[in-house]
């Protein structure tokens, strides 16, 4: 439901029954601008990705299940991502992580838990690879999975699991 925008020193937050909008809030928390989202027709966000190297916003929408929208920094849709191509109806979330990867960078695609797969994407919506989140992690209800890009833990991945009440930190091999 949130995004770090490291490059702009900011925070990225959708929020489900808010404005249909992005929200970008500065250090204190303050709201600094406002991306609307209304004009898309596209429904309500429920999880924001961000993606620095392309400025861009990985969004899901509630009303939308299987597509994954790579929004502009204005908020207009530059492409999108049929998951429903890969056998997955919804998705729980998405988290966009090495841009070093020669397609521009990847995601990691979170299933709801009565599949369990967690799917990697490229950047194009190009399938790399999947796991069982579930046998792999323990995770049995995700609700939320994020990049950790710096500190001792960069590199690896932060899953919060509402079963447990758990953060469950992991890296891919």
């Amino acid at each position: 439901r949130l995004a770090y925008m490291a490059d702009e020193d900011r925070i990225a937050v959708v929020h489900r029954n808010g404005p249909r909008a992005i929200l970008l809030l500065d250090a204190s928390g303050a709201i600094v601008e406002i991306i609307d989202l209304g004009p898309l027709l596209l429904g309500r966000p429920a999880s924001v990705s961000y993606i620095p190297t392309a400025q861009q916003f990985a969004v899901r929408f509630i009303e939308q299940p299987g597509v994954l929208y790579i929004l502009s920094r204005t908020g207009q849709v530059d492409r999108t991502i049929d998951l429903t191509a890969f056998g997955v109806r919804e998705y729980i979330d998405a988290a966009y992580f090495n841009p070093a990867h020669p397609s521009g960078g990847l995601f990691l695609v979170l299933t709801p838990n009565t599949t369990s797969r967690a799917l990697v994407l490229d950047f194009y919506g190009n399938f790399v690879g999947e796991f069982n989140y579930r046998q792999a992690l323990g995770a049995m209800s995700p609700f939320a999975v994020f990049p950790i890009t710096s500190g001792k833990n960069a590199g690896a991945f932060g899953l919060l699991d509402s079963e447990g009440n758990e953060l469950i930190i992991f890296r891919g091999k």
